[in-house]
């Protein structure tokens, strides 16, 4: 269980990282 909750956080993390960085691209593009 406890390990699942850390790929669940995980995975979250990467989700956020990869959409702020998709976000600063499309405001250094409009």
């Amino acid at each position: 269980m406890a390990a699942a909750l850390q790929i669940n956080f995980a995975l979250w993390g990467m989700l956020i990282c990869a959409s702020m960085e998709l976000t600063q691209l499309i405001q250094s593009f409009y």
